[in-house]
């Protein structure tokens, strides 16, 4: 958004419950983190998981900032 690039990265991925009773044992991770800086120094993450309870395939964004923040939830389209 702001055209500046990513300065530093740390990412991790795990597998959150090795086997299911219902499809058996997980073949790849189901979890994943992802925490960066950009060049001026503001701070950033994301988190991606396959296994959040109660969830179908939720998509939530939310931007924060000093002058304000803004979040949108696929759950609930029609608030801002």
């Amino acid at each position: 958004m702001t055209g500046e690039r990513i300065a530093k990265v740390c990412a991790q991925t795990s597998v959150v419950v090795a086997g299911r009773v219902s499809s058996g044992p997980v073949l790849a991770e189901d979890l994943g983190t992802i925490e960066f800086a950009i060049a001026s120094g503001a701070l950033g993450s994301v988190a991606v998981s396959q296994i959040a309870a109660v969830r179908k395939n939720r998509l939530f964004l939310e931007v924060s900032a000093a002058a304000g923040s803004f979040a949108f939830d696929q759950e609930s389209p029609e608030r801002l």
